[in-house]
């Protein structure tokens, strides 16, 4: 991969985001992707590792934070400045089952 320290981070995310909850849910929901209906928990796992690696590289290449959303899953990294001038960057996933949000712009057409 990338260096060792963003090995440790997606291991960090992976082994302690709750895949189980999220499966359950999937199922409960009959969330399918694709044509393979509800995917097994290794193939969420899996995907999501891929997200985060995907992510991660494209924040790099493009020198800037970046956000991979698909399947529910919504992965970004964050490019940031630390207190030392050193740039950094934060790895994040979450599942998500609802969104919303407004701009101005459509508030204001009310």
């Amino acid at each position: 991969m990338i260096d060792e320290r963003f090995d440790k981070m997606v291991d960090y995310v992976i082994e302690n985001f709750d895949f189980e909850k999220v499966h359950s849910v999937m199922k409960f929901l009959n969330w399918s992707w694709h044509a393979e209906g509800v995917p097994k928990i290794q193939t969420i796992i899996l995907r999501s590792r891929e997200m985060l690696i995907d992510t991660f590289k494209r924040s790099i290449k493009e020198n800037k934070s970046f956000t991979i959303a698909s399947g529910g899953f919504r992965c970004y990294c964050e490019k940031y400045i630390d207190d030392n001038g050193a740039e950094k960057r934060f790895l994040h996933m979450e599942f998500i089952l609802t969104d919303c949000d407004a701009d101005e712009e459509y508030i204001d057409e009310d």
